[in-house]
């Protein structure tokens, strides 16, 4: 049993080293440490389906690290986006108009290409 889930924990510790080497945490060693697990990870795989599998499962836990600290550094976000729009104040809604899209993003990112995928690779 652990045998099988040996891949899937080196996948999950890939994902987690990159995600706490982001600016926030100040720990960007880990993403070197990261490589360790991903090598090894890659060694062992036979066939793209699980190189695909196991590479989006790493970067699914990588992403999920942003999307926790990201609504925390908003300001800095806010600032951002007010020197792209070339205005001092903003809105609730663009706030809001913002967050949706940041949202949608990750909808399509996270759910929807991957089951396009999916589909696709089963009617070949």
């Amino acid at each position: 049993m652990i045998h099988r889930l040996k891949p899937v924990i080196l996948a999950i510790l890939v994902g987690l080293f990159l995600g706490f080497s982001a600016p926030p945490f100040h720990t960007g060693f880990l993403a070197l440490v990261a490589f360790i697990p991903f090598f090894y990870l890659f060694e062992n795989i036979n066939g793209y389906k699980k190189a695909f599998l196991y590479s989006y499962l790493s970067i699914a836990v990588f992403h999920l690290i942003p999307c926790y600290w990201l609504p925390l550094t908003r300001d800095h976000y806010l600032a951002v986006v007010a020197i792209g729009f070339g205005r001092k104040k903003f809105s609730a809604d663009d706030v809001e108009i913002s967050g949706l899209y940041w949202h949608f993003v990750d909808l399509v990112w996270m759910f929807i290409f991957p089951l396009v995928y999916l589909i696709s690779a089963r009617l070949r």
